[in-house]
């Protein structure tokens, strides 16, 4: 079950245009979480 709405599918899986195998990420589903986390972790950026 994941917990990010960005990936999960209406049962609470991973949807299975991220995952190959509905337990790890495809480098699709590492594009679409990096997205998630850009907002938050931009203000940790070195500038």
């Amino acid at each position: 079950m994941t917990s990010t709405p960005t990936l999960a599918d209406s049962a609470g899986g991973i949807r299975p245009e991220f995952t190959t195998d509905n337990l790890h990420l495809s480098p699709a589903g590492y594009l679409a979480w990096a997205e998630v986390l850009r907002p938050h972790l931009s203000r940790f950026a070195v500038r």
